[in-house]
């Protein structure tokens, strides 16, 4: 189980590198929640991701990953296991309506 405080959840979508109100109907967001932040080898060997569809950036113990095609036609998720961390993935919407459930909680 990948847990973030508040102050956290908060950030991440804050810090989002990408355009979330502007997405075709093909394109998506998605975070991968990462157990602990990688190693810097384990960053060296995910290396460079050459696509020129799709594309990730990693932040701590979260990488932010853009698709613009759809997700089961993409090599993406399966590079990110290189880092060698487990991890869960959520897409964009999923991590919204968590941060309204939050928002609610704190009145």
């Amino acid at each position: 189980m990948m847990l973030r405080t508040k102050e956290e959840w908060h950030n991440l979508i804050k810090e989002c590198p990408y355009a979330t109100k502007e997405l075709s109907d093909d394109q998506s967001i998605h975070i991968s929640f990462l157990e602990t932040t990688p190693s810097e080898q384990s960053i060296r060997n995910l290396g460079n991701f050459e696509n020129t569809i799709d594309s990730y950036q990693l932040s701590g113990r979260e990488v932010y990953l853009f698709f613009g095609q759809n997700t089961h036609k993409s090599n993406l998720q399966r590079h990110l296991s290189k880092l060698g961390v487990s991890a869960t993935l959520r897409n964009w919407r999923t991590v919204q309506k968590l941060e309204m459930m939050l928002k609610e909680r704190e009145g």
